[in-house]
């Protein structure tokens, strides 16, 4: 006698059946390439929004001095690189985001503020005005600990790299009075032409409100020369999955040319509906070194700092080695 099943059990089945190998897809961004070095920046995420409602920013191109910097060397020190400058150790090590001083690394590059406060002596250098460039898709955000982040992109609307890029930000009361100033680099150290890079400027002990701000760029100027860029490491396949409260970024980075690289850093920017940048993580790759030819793997886990991010952005960047 041959066992059959009831004919709703195999209906069951059928359906159970049908439901399977449904995929949801996302619509990514473009992945954008700038070469260069950088360090990491990791974006915590927040709990609250400035008191204050503010306004889109004002751009202003200032003047600025001619920049000028120092490659570290075996046996530099900080304080060492100061009083060969003529400026204080303080003002260097705000200029360039060091956090340790006593962590310099050879042949890191510093650039030496050269405004009136940070220098104790010699004479001013002539001044240039920056590469224009625009600020965009800007937003405030507070922290569970009371600081607050300023975050938003530069656009390079020139025909040329540009290197140096730092942003400024100053926060006014309601009659215009300055009341807090920060500032910070671009993320990515050369912008190419038509390129973008985040930024992340922090106010450790903001005020408590504040009606308007002001957004200057403080320097950006044509990048002439290499250096040790390494133009030739490309991001050749990435994608992302929300994970929790955080956005889960996988893919692939080879070196397409013919030198080794080092210090390579995958860059991912992360934007809400509104296209704000919301998210910021840069993270070195485990290797020390990518040879030529090569692939390796990365993974990037990015924390919004207000709602949702529906939208982000890969690049990469490295040095020749």
């Amino acid at each position: 006698m041959t066992n059959r099943l009831p004919v709703w059990v195999l209906a069951w089945l059928i359906l159970l059946l049908s439901g399977c190998g449904h995929i949801i897809t996302r619509q990514e961004p473009t992945a954008t390439v700038t070469p260069s070095p950088t360090e990491i920046v990791i974006v915590r995420r927040t709990t609250a929004t400035p008191k204050p409602a503010t306004p889109m920013p004002t751009m202003t191109l200032a003047p600025s001095p001619t920049p000028i910097t120092h490659v570290v060397k075996r046996g530099d020190t900080l304080l060492g690189i100061a009083i060969q400058y003529g400026v204080s150790a303080e003002a260097i090590q705000e200029a360039n985001g060091i956090v340790d001083p006593r962590r310099l690394q050879l042949d890191q590059e510093l650039i030496i503020p050269q405004d009136e406060n940070a220098r104790n002596a010699a004479p001013p250098t002539s001044t240039a005005t920056p590469v224009a460039y625009t600020i965009e898709n800007v937003g405030f955000y507070q922290t569970a600990v009371g600081s607050l982040w300023f975050m938003g992109e530069v656009h390079n609307t020139t025909v040329a790299p540009i290197e140096q890029v730092q942003i400024q930000v100053t926060l006014q009361g309601k009659d215009g009075a300055e009341i807090g100033r920060s500032s910070a680099f671009a993320v990515t150290d050369i912008v190419g032409p038509g390129g973008r890079s985040p930024f992340a400027v922090l106010f450790t002990n903001p005020p408590d409100s504040f009606a308007g701000y002001q957004v200057v760029a403080l320097a950006g100027v044509a990048s002439t020369h290499p250096g040790k860029a390494y133009p030739d490491v490309s991001v050749t396949r990435y994608s992302g999955a929300p994970q929790a409260e955080t956005l889960a970024v996988s893919g692939e980075v080879r070196n397409t040319g013919t030198s080794d690289a080092e210090a390579v850093t995958i860059i991912v920017t992360g934007y809400d509906s509104a296209n704000r940048v919301v998210a910021i993580r840069a993270m070195d790759l485990a290797e020390s070194k990518l040879l030529a030819g090569e692939t390796a793997p990365f993974r990037v886990n990015l924390l919004s700092s207000s709602g949702p991010i529906v939208s982000y952005v890969v690049q990469v960047q490295a040095r020749r080695a």
